[in-house]
């Protein structure tokens, strides 16, 4: 498709409803940016990990259920955009390069890598009311013992009260922790 563009850093298709995205081989292994939001995107394929010089990649507002294992191989991968994917369920393993995972709006994500060795990732959860408290938790878990800089992490967790196993308690609509996480809950 796009093999005679082997010099392309950065390109955008958001919005290209009738794109069909089968093999990553259709685009320059070149790509750093690659922007995939609204494209009516059923999956994603295995293959992804031809991208090897892929940073930024938004694929918001698609209907894929979850992302390919593959994809953990994308080593220089720093941000990964998933907002509005209604049907994802959960996340696999992640680079170890990322510094943003933003996956706001997915109603039927329901778990999330363990987080351990992506510390320094800022992490946005909101309004995601089907996300496991176990998964939050674990994220919470993971990043709680960290001495180094860290970035920040958000998350809603639906209901009226906070949950038994969340630590940190406050009578206000948000916590603002030592280490500049951040956290509010709907309802409260």
């Amino acid at each position: 498709m796009m093999m005679h563009l082997n010099e392309l850093e950065s390109l955008s298709c958001c919005g290209c409803r009738g794109l069909r995205f089968t093999h990553s081989s259709d685009f320059p292994c070149s790509l750093r940016d690659l922007y995939l939001s609204d494209c009516n995107l059923k999956e994603i394929p295995e293959d992804i990990c031809h991208l090897s010089s892929l940073e930024d990649l938004d694929l918001s507002g698609n209907d894929f259920e979850s992302l390919p294992k593959s994809i953990k191989q994308l080593s220089k991968l720093r941000r990964l955009k998933v907002n509005d994917c209604n049907m994802l369920q959960s996340l696999t393993e992640l680079p170890l390069s990322l510094e943003l995972l933003s996956a706001s709006d997915c109603k039927q994500l329901r778990s999330v890598p363990d987080a351990s060795e992506l510390v320094k990732a800022e992490f946005i959860f909101t309004n995601c009311p089907n996300l496991e408290e176990t998964a939050v938790g674990n994220i919470l878990a993971s990043v709680e013992g960290y001495e180094g800089e860290l970035y920040w992490f958000s998350f809603c967790c639906p209901g009226s009260e906070v949950p038994e196993w969340f630590s940190y308690k406050s009578n206000e609509s948000s916590i603002k922790f030592r280490m500049a996480w951040h956290a509010c809950f709907n309802g409260l």
